[in-house]
């Protein structure tokens, strides 16, 4: 053995001794005694058996990834309450954690049903269901359930923490509060991982299972880091019953062979299950639950392509607009024009600049890294319009009521409550006039539709989307608003189509105008201004590049074989203005 580190055997077979001595909570199983499968044995001695010289746990941490319905819940119960009741630790605080209560409440359900079925624990330990704890009385000891929500769960002295579906974890927050640094109290704290294998391979469950991988291939050394991984290599054969019985060491115990046979049978048959299938029985870090295309047939595709060679062609573009949360994508596709070409495609795709490292720490998404690869662009103007609106939206509002000797605020109106508190029952006040600046910012125009009782006091504030409004005025001069509904962006209108609005119906903020009746956008005008630029240096390099005057004519007497070449012979001596005034020989 290592230097050190011994195996304890009366304390990996009382570890064993207390598992098998709890019953199964489920189905056909459901009081039997629960006794280890090999495979759960041999975790449960080696984590509990290997020790230290002083006779303290070697293994801080254990990383179980395997297969669903292999039974991981009881194991993971089992361990639970060996560690509340069983680890002769006064004041244990054990947890368990999930990516949600619900999800977190699996495993702790089957360690109160483990509990009813055994008397002894049953006289020990006090259910307090309200919280989901279980508390153990002789050692004043406790597990209980957490969930994501990471923020409330600092200051606990964790003995330890049963993680449950690790790969569910939205972010690594709570993770990372429960195992750096809250078991420093303890003496032989254990972070007990067990999880199937997920999709998302920026997570910090792909992380540990990445570690655990590197101990496994001997590439990284860490003596407190358990790993036991059972799964499918991603080249191994999905069809093969070989390949599943390595990948689930319970199969013909707590999994039937035919039930696994159906669900390949229904994944061979549909795509979108193929991945569903990979991940949840053969254990296979997938890059996305449900696959519409098969990876390797996708991948097939790629070829490359020169952006000039297409220049010309027939054209069908598809445009995804988003917001703020979204990507914006733009791709282009050129249908083949004879049985020889393929399909060529050309995407294009846009985040916002300012919270792209957000959105890299929220989503696991190297959005940085590809923007650094070419693979997505970022807009600045975006950034630009939420620093505006924020800031107008923030800013203190305040209504004015005039008086004999000028104006006093006041508080009592009716409109103060409009724009101060909430314009409709849909919005507060800061994201109605956070809206509106949105709106006067890239249209130019901001709308807002007035709705009134009976006795024209105004009731509530709808904002309306500028590029569905037209301004105008009738026969008699007097301005009339045009709106075209056709979706459900505004509960006031019973109808689709176009709906003309009176100008007491309307608030209307216009930007910078020229005619009386709209704004003209900023963004538009500045990228106007800028194309103006772009053009006019165009043109000025154009122009002076024979010195602003032509240079003269080239006349032949016969038929030139290749024209082009000498014009561009012609013009490299004598053309531009550094070659103005020379004296050209023939």
């Amino acid at each position: 053995g290592r230097r050190g580190i011994v195996f304890d055997e009366e304390k990996a077979k009382r570890t064993v001794d207390f598992i098998n001595c709890l019953k199964h909570t489920k189905g056909k199983w459901r009081g039997q005694p629960f006794e280890l499968l090999p495979w759960q044995e041999a975790i449960i001695r080696d984590v509990f058996g290997t020790v230290k010289e002083n006779g303290y746990r070697q293994y801080n941490t254990a990383y179980v990834e395997i297969p669903k319905k292999n039974g991981k819940s009881e194991l993971a119960a089992g361990v639970a309450l060996y560690m509340t009741c069983g680890d002769n630790e006064w004041g244990a605080e054990v947890y368990g954690c999930a990516s949600d209560r619900q999800q977190a409440s699996i495993v702790f359900d089957v360690a109160v049903d483990m509990v009813e079925q055994c008397p002894a624990l049953k006289k020990r330990i006090k259910p307090v269901m309200s919280v989901k704890r279980l508390v153990y009385k002789p050692t004043n000891s406790f597990y209980q359930v957490l969930s994501a929500e990471a923020y409330t769960k600092h200051g606990l002295n964790v003995h330890a923490v049963i993680f449950d579906e690790l790969h569910s974890q939205p972010n690594r927050e709570l993770f990372d509060v429960m195992t750096k640094g809250s078991g420093d109290a303890r003496t032989q704290p254990l972070f007990f991982l067990i999880t199937t294998a997920g999709t998302d391979r920026h997570s910090v469950c792909f992380e540990q299972h990445q570690k655990a991988e590197d101990i496994l291939q001997g590439r990284k050394v860490d003596p407190t880091f358990y790993p036991v991984i059972y799964g499918a290599s991603d080249d191994a054969d999905w069809s093969s019953e070989d390949v599943w019985r390595k990948a689930n060491p319970s199969l013909g115990h707590t999994i039937d062979i035919e039930k696994v046979r159906n669900a390949y049978l229904s994944a061979k048959d549909n795509p979108a299950e193929e991945n569903i299938f990979r991940q949840l029985r053969l254990n296979q870090w997938v890059k996305q639950s449900t696959r519409w295309m098969q990876m390797e047939k996708w991948d097939a595709c790629a070829f490359p392509v020169d952006e000039r060679e297409v220049l010309g062609r027939e054209c069908y573009g598809g445009l995804d607009l988003s917001s703020s949360i979204d990507i914006t994508a733009f791709v282009l596709v050129f249908p083949p024009r004879n049985d020889t070409e393929k399909y060529i495609l050309l995407p294009y795709f846009w985040i916002p600049e300012e919270n792209m490292r957000l959105r890299v720490r929220r989503d696991h998404v190297p959005y940085d890294v590809w923007e650094r690869q070419g693979y997505l662009q970022t807009t600045a103007v975006y950034s630009c319009v939420r620093i505006l609106a924020e800031a107008v939206a923030s800013l203190p509002i305040h209504v004015y009521r005039y008086t004999d000797t000028g104006k006093e605020r006041v508080y009592d109106h009716p409109l103060y409550y409009l724009l101060h508190d909430e314009p409709n029952p849909e919005m507060t006040s800061f994201v109605f006039r956070e809206t509106l600046m949105s709106h006067l910012l890239i249209w130019g125009n901001a709308y807002a539709q007035v709705i009134r009782d009976g006795s024209g006091r105004v009731l509530s504030l709808y904002p309306l989307l500028p590029d569905k409004m037209e301004v105008d005025r009738d026969e008699h001069g007097r301005l009339f608003y045009t709106y075209t509904r056709n979706t459900n962006e505004n509960p006031n209108f019973s109808e689709y189509g176009r709906v003309r609005l009176q100008p007491e119906d309307v608030l209307h903020i216009p930007g910078l105008g020229f005619d009386g009746l709209v704004g003209y956008s900023p963004i538009a005008m500045a990228k106007n201004a800028v194309g103006m630029t772009l053009a006019c240096e165009e043109y000025g390099a154009s122009f002076f590049e024979n010195g602003a005057t032509p240079g003269g004519v080239l006349e032949h007497p016969g038929v030139l074989k290749d024209p082009a070449k000498v014009r561009e012979s012609w013009h490299a001596a004598y053309g531009g203005s550094r070659n103005a005034g020379k004296v050209a020989v023939l």
